[in-house]
Parts: C-alpha cells; sequence; structure tokens
C-alpha cells in the first residue's frame, strides 16, 4: 500500500487495529427466541416448545417475556428477569421451583382439588375417580389441576356422557391419563359394549392413537367385500 509507506494491510491492522481489540469470548455467540405478551396460565407456568416452566405465582394473569437463549429459558416482568430454568426437552411436562408455588398449595382464582372433585362428580363417578386418581399421582397440586382440566374440558367437546364411559373404560383397562381417555372417546370405544374380562390372565390393554374401534373395522370388512 504505497499510501501508507508500503505497509500490508495485516501490518496496517496489527499496528492501528488490533492494541484496541478485546479478546474473543470465550463461549460462542448463540440467538435468543423472544416471545412477548405470554400470559401466566391460572397455574403460574408459561409454555415453551410444550414444556411447561413456573413463575412467581402472584405473576398469575399477568403478561411476561420469555427469553430463550441455547440451554437457557428467561422470563422477565417490567423489564425484570424474575426467574430463569434450563431448557427442558420433556413434552408435555413441568419444571417447577418450590418458591414460585403458593403457601399450602393454596389455588390463586379458586382452584382446588375439592373443586376438581366436585366437578366430576357432576359427571358420574367413574369420572370422579379418574379425577382422584390423576390429583394423586401429580407431584404438584397444580400439575394435576391442570391435567383434571384437560379431563374435564372433553365433556364440552364429546358430552359427560361419553366422557363418563370412556373414563369407566380407562378405569377396567388401568390406564388413566388424558391421552387414554381421549383415544377412546376419538376411536368411539366408549360407544362400544364393555366387555370385562379376567385381566388377571390377560396382558393390560394398551390405548393410544393407534387403536381402532368397531366401527372402523366394520367399514374395513364392508370395503373388502
Amino acid at each position: 500500500m504505497k499510501d501508507h509507506g508500503g505497509l500490508s494491510r495485516r501490518q496496517r491492522f496489527e499496528t492501528n487495529d488490533l492494541p484496541y481489540a478485546s479478546p474473543l469470548p470465550l463461549n460462542p455467540f448463540t440467538i435468543a427466541k423472544v416471545k412477548n405478551n405470554v400470559k401466566v396460565a391460572r397455574d403460574y407456568h408459561i409454555q415453551v416448545d410444550k414444556h411447561y416452566y413456573s413463575v412467581p405465582y402472584h405473576l398469575v394473569g399477568k403478561y411476561v417475556q420469555i427469553r430463550q437463549s441455547g440451554s437457557i429459558v428467561e422470563v422477565y416482568y417490567d423489564n425484570e428477569r424474575v426467574t430463569i430454568h434450563q431448557l427442558s426437552q420433556r413434552a408435555g411436562s413441568f419444571t417447577t421451583k418450590t418458591e414460585h408455588m403458593p403457601k399450602h398449595h393454596q389455588y390463586v382464582k379458586g382452584w382446588s382439588s375439592g373443586y376438581f372433585l366436585d366437578e366430576a362428580s357432576k359427571i358420574g363417578e367413574s369420572t370422579r375417580l379418574v379425577i382422584e386418581k390423576l390429583l394423586k399421582r401429580s407431584n404438584h397440586a397444580e400439575h394435576g389441576y391442570r391435567t383434571s382440566r384437560g379431563v374435564l374440558h372433553l365433556a364440552k367437546v364429546y358430552s359427560n356422557e361419553r366422557l363418563e364411559k370412556a373414563c369407566e373404560r380407562v378405569l377396567v383397562f388401568k390406564n388413566v391419563s388424558v391421552a387414554s381417555i381421549k383415544s377412546v372417546l376419538v376411536q368411539g370405544i366408549d360407544k362400544q359394549p364393555l366387555l370385562i374380562r379376567n385381566t388377571s390372565m390377560d396382558a393390560p390393554i394398551v390405548l393410544h392413537e393407534n387403536i381402532r374401534g368397531l366401527d372402523q373395522f366394520k367399514q374395513t370388512v364392508q370395503q373388502s367385500n
């Protein structure tokens, strides 16, 4: 470079720029994913990629910002970080900090085990038994509330009568979960006669979305004929 005393670009960089350069960071740059105006659910959890993370329970109904960078999930409210979690890949599961939970599991805005059991009793005895099992199975009361709500919501989609019959079947099959109940309803298994077998001699029945009901079998036979 004739205009600079015959110095090369590298020489000029090492002389003029390098002395003022800062060291490179030890960790590589990671792109942050930001979601604004996320409403905190009634069980004081927010959802990130189908996993649920807790926030302080007094933020229920508030709108927060979620920032996910690498393996870290940060939650901000009013421009202040209120909590930080390790990213989890377990879809449908919960990450809950004890300090975020209301004292003695006193649920905000009226939810409680008694509330869900009473609502289930209005549908039927089998529905109540299912809700009771789900509540006892949950590590945190609020997780049981969310699951119970999911079961009761099925009554609005399929009717109280069908939900009661579906719950009766999953109790017999010993496969109590929201997914198994929904599978029974979607496949119409609740409309079929309930045949109680000697379960001590037979393998347990597994309910999932691939199981088809009697109507589907009849339709297949008619098409083949």
